[in-house]
């Protein structure tokens, strides 16, 4: 039994199995892996790009920021096991039934309603232009994680951040983060 651990432990090495003879030079060529990636996935693709992809319709910017909101919460979708799709068109159905919702821009009670009852909101503020009560606002609240959407002349979007030295709002839309 010594005499045959010796022989296996003094003819084999970890690196003889994984290494071809002709794999033994450090060439670049010979050091990139042979084989593929089996699992379906590339480099720089999201594997649950379909679980988070909102729809994006005319003029339904508050159904795609009520939306998008959902993924920030504790329940996502993948801990909620549900699409994006679906649920934007579950809130969809629930404004038509209950709110008489027909697509495109959607009033502010009726964002309120839906913001409700998918516990994304639960309240809204309104501000008279011209005055420093949306400043004085957002530089008490924008760190307060109060304020989740944004509505700037007439287009809603998530809220992302407030720049307080500068005074500016960025927000998040389907074409992507402005400020």
């Amino acid at each position: 039994l010594v005499s045959a651990s010796i022989t296996f432990l003094g003819s084999c090495s970890t690196e003889d199995d994984y290494l071809y003879p002709e794999e033994t030079y450090l060439d670049i060529n010979n050091q990139i892996p042979r084989k593929r990636n089996t699992s379906g996935e590339t480099l720089g693709t999201n594997p649950e790009t379909g679980w988070g992809k909102i729809p994006v319709n005319e003029d339904e910017c508050a159904l795609y920021a009520l939306t998008s909101l959902k993924h920030d919460t504790d329940l996502g979708w993948y801990n909620a096991n549900t699409k994006a799709t679906d649920y934007y068109y579950r809130m969809y159905d629930y404004a038509a039934k209950n709110h008489n919702y027909k697509g495109g821009s959607m009033k502010y009670p009726t964002i309120l309603a839906v913001g409700k009852q998918f516990n994304l909101i639960n309240g809204m503020e309104s501000f008279a232009s011209g005055t420093n009560e949306a400043l004085m606002y957002f530089n008490t609240n924008a760190n307060s994680g109060k304020i989740k959407m944004v509505n700037l002349e007439n287009h809603t979007a998530k809220f992302e951040s407030y720049n307080q030295r500068k005074q500016k709002v960025t927000y998040s839309d389907s074409k992507g983060t402005h400020t």
